[in-house]
């Protein structure tokens, strides 16, 4: 799992446009990780994971052309099911704003007891009654 250090996840915050800092703490976006994760039958480790994962994306730490690999991966998911979140990520959260998430290369110290970017599920989410 790519760790990210504290200083790098605020330093890449401070440079995103404002459409991305407000998709990171998007109560919307968190809602619909939420309900991704349990129509999929995923975890809350998992939907954690989920969240982790989709703020590296808008953070630009990890490419979005590997999504579905990542979710595959640290999801420990078979390849039909990545597939589907994976997707349903790219259609509900990343299509609005697809062109301005960027890639930094792989100039990412790795700190193995740091957590990662930010995580949209820990915002609060509003979930049904």
């Amino acid at each position: 799992m790519l760790q990210i250090s504290q200083k790098q996840m605020f330093q890449r915050y401070d440079e995103l446009p404002a459409t991305l800092r407000e998709a990171i703490f998007s109560g919307e976006n968190a809602n619909t990780i939420y309900y991704l994760s349990k129509e999929n039958q995923l975890t809350d480790e998992q939907m954690d994971i989920l969240s982790r994962i989709a703020g590296n994306v808008i953070l630009g730490f990890i490419d979005i052309r590997t999504l579905q690999q990542q979710i595959k991966d640290e999801l420990k998911i078979d390849d039909i099911k990545s597939q589907i979140i994976a997707r349903e990520l790219n259609n509900r959260i990343f299509s609005s704003f697809k062109t301005e998430i960027s890639y930094i290369p792989a100039e990412i110290e790795t700190k193995e007891n740091e957590p990662a970017a930010f995580s949209p599920s820990s915002q609060s989410t509003t979930q049904p009654s």
